[in-house]
C-alpha cells in the first residue's frame, strides 16, 4: 500500500510475513494525526486484528494553512 503525503512524502507498507491467523480479518496499517497548521504526522501500527477497527464519530474540524 502506498500513501501519498501532503508535499510528496510516500510512505510505503507490506503485508508482514507473519501474524495473519484465520481469524484475523483486519490488517491495520496506519494513524494519521494532523495538527492545526495541516502537518501530518503518521504513526506506523501494522499489525493483524481480529477486532473491527475504531472509527472517530466526533464532528471533524479542519485545519488551515496561513
Amino acid at each position: 500500500m502506498e500513501l501519498i503525503l501532503p508535499g510528496g512524502r510516500t510512505e510505503l507498507f507490506a503485508p508482514p510475513a507473519s501474524g495473519e491467523t484465520a481469524s484475523t480479518d483486519y490488517w491495520t496499517l496506519f494513524d494519521l494525526t494532523v495538527d492545526a497548521q495541516c502537518n501530518v504526522t503518521v504513526t506506523r501500527t501494522e499489525g493483524h486484528s481480529a477486532t473491527t477497527p475504531q472509527v472517530p464519530t466526533s464532528t471533524p474540524v479542519y485545519c488551515t494553512r496561513s
